[in-house]
């Protein structure tokens, strides 16, 4: 019998650790309303808006994007941002661009928490050209892991 160098040993037990652990659930998603989104539909006085995210769920440090339906060209989103509820976070900024196909997205992502289950709210302030202005917000749930997430879900 041969015995292999150690390390071809330490080779192999490395990359046998590289393969990414996705614990069988795939985030993406064309952008929709999520599990644990107060409201799909905002009401402002420029018309509804439709908040959609492109992943299934929020998982902490895993990036997302927060799409915005187009609400016509005198209507802008000044700002955003989004902050804990359950638990006093920061403020985390949304910098949102707009989509060549209209509406406007933006990309964020937030830290882990202790808490499994964590409920975001999410302020959006819009101006209109001739400079009114209507501050919206919503709420929605992240989770520190994918194994935090309950079972079928």
């Amino acid at each position: 019998m041969t015995k292999l160098p150690p390390f071809i040993i330490l080779i192999l037990f490395l990359i046998s650790g590289c393969k990414p652990n996705n614990e069988g659930r795939n985030l993406a998603q064309v952008p929709s309303c999520i599990f644990g989104q107060s409201s799909c539909q905002l009401a402002s006085k420029f018309g509804d808006i439709s908040p959609q995210f492109n992943q299934t769920f929020l998982v902490a440090e895993t990036p997302f994007e927060l799409h915005i339906n187009e609400l016509g060209n005198a209507v802008e989103i000044s700002s955003a941002y989004m902050a804990g509820e359950d638990m006093f976070m920061g403020k985390i900024p949304l910098f949102f661009k707009p989509k060549a196909q209209g509406g406007w997205v933006a990309q964020s992502m937030f830290g882990s928490c202790a808490q499994a289950q964590m409920t975001w709210r999410v302020w959006l302030t819009l101006k209109a050209a001739d400079g009114e202005m209507q501050t919206l917000n919503f709420t929605v749930k992240s989770f520190r892991s994918l194994s935090a997430i309950p079972e079928g879900l």
